[in-house]
This record gives C-alpha cells, sequence and structure tokens, in this order.
C-alpha cells in the first residue's frame, strides 16, 4: 500500500423508524465493510452511528485528518426520508463549520485547513421493494441523503477528496452485486496509490 491513509472511519444512519441496531441493513453494510477493508488494507475500520460524526469536526487544530478516510453509510426510505439524527448532525457541523470560517481570517490559515480536511465517500441504501418504484421514485429516495452529501462536501470537507457515492437498492440486490464491487474500486483507487476520483 502507497497510500498515505491510515485509518478509517465508518458512519452509518439506520432507517427512520430503527430504533435499534439489529437488522438495520445500514450496520450490517457497516460491518461487512470493515471485513472487506481489513481483508484487503490491513487497517481496522472504526464503526459510529452518525451523531457521532460531530465529534471529529471539534476544534482541535491539532488534529491533522489527512491520513482518514470517512465513509458515510445512510439508509433512505422508500418516501425519501432518512434518521432525523442525520438533519440533526449535519446542522451541528455546519454551525462548527461556520464559525471556523470566522476564526480563519489568513489566507494562509485557510489553505492549512483545507489541507487538514479528511478524504471521504457516501453510500446511500435504498429500501424500494419493487423494481418499479426503485425506477420511479428514484430521485425521491435519494433526494435527502445527495443533499446532505453536498452540505458535507462543501462546507465539512472538501471535493477534492470527495469520491464518488454509491446509491443502490439493498432489498432488491444482495452487496454482492453492488456494495461489493463498489467498495473492491474504492479500495483499488484510496488505498493503493491512486488518487481517489472526483464526482
Amino acid at each position: 500500500m502507497t497510500s498515505n491513509l491510515k485509518k478509517i472511519q465508518i458512519y452509518y444512519a439506520p432507517l427512520p423508524e430503527e430504533k435499534e441496531d439489529e437488522g438495520s441493513a445500514a450496520l450490517e453494510h457497516s460491518l461487512r465493510a470493515k471485513s472487506m477493508l481489513a481483508e484487503k488494507t490491513g487497517i481496522e475500520a472504526f464503526i459510529q452511528k452518525f451523531q457521532h460524526l460531530s465529534s471529529f469536526d471539534d476544534k482541535n487544530d491539532n488534529d491533522n485528518l489527512s491520513d482518514t478516510f470517512f465513509i458515510i453509510i445512510i439508509s433512505c426510505a422508500a418516501d425519501g426520508s432518512i434518521h432525523r439524527s442525520v438533519r440533526k448532525t449535519t446542522k451541528k457541523l455546519l454551525s462548527l463549520s461556520a464559525e471556523k470560517k470566522e476564526d480563519n481570517d489568513k489566507v494562509l490559515q485557510q489553505k492549512d485547513d483545507e489541507r487538514k480536511k479528511p478524504s471521504f465517500t457516501v453510500i446511500l441504501l435504498g429500501h424500494a421493494r419493487c423494481e418499479n418504484s426503485a425506477k420511479q421514485m428514484n430521485e425521491t429516495i435519494y433526494g435527502a441523503g445527495r443533499r446532505i452529501e453536498r452540505s458535507l462536501c462543501n462546507n465539512i470537507f472538501t471535493m477534492h477528496h470527495h469520491v464518488k457515492r454509491l446509491e443502490t437498492q439493498v432489498e432488491l440486490a444482495g452487496p454482492d452485486l453492488e456494495f461489493d464491487p463498489y467498495l473492491e474500486s474504492l479500495i483499488a483507487t484510496t488505498f493503493c496509490g491512486d488518487d481517489t476520483k472526483n464526482i
């Protein structure tokens, strides 16, 4: 491995109605990703719920995150709704980001902060129950997840370090059909010396 990435953080958000982690597709896919990443890269990923994402963007200026890769997995219901923790945490992150921008009144400091921002990707798990719904409601199902991704990309992470997202209907396709190949591609381009791919 020639990449400078040494850490992997996986943050997941279950469906809005899921109160327990047991049976959560987001958690199951997080665990699957952790296993594959450990096998292929030798890096042990750390898994947390989405609301803990806000902890990485605290005001510790000495914490250089350039060696960390973030994988964000969000379950999107058939009607497009997402877990409230996703919106709440993103709002908090945007607030912290705005405070930092106000504090950084020097161009050199802004550039330094830019370098410290980590690389990331977003995986949206759709939960349509039939092929027709998946096709006809595509924009609705993934709409909220895409907006969250744009907010994170424009304010917390940077577009330069953004790997193209995966959208997959987990009720219709097993992880071996789309999720696993995506992870394999992610590992090849991100952890094996090639530059991360932008959108």
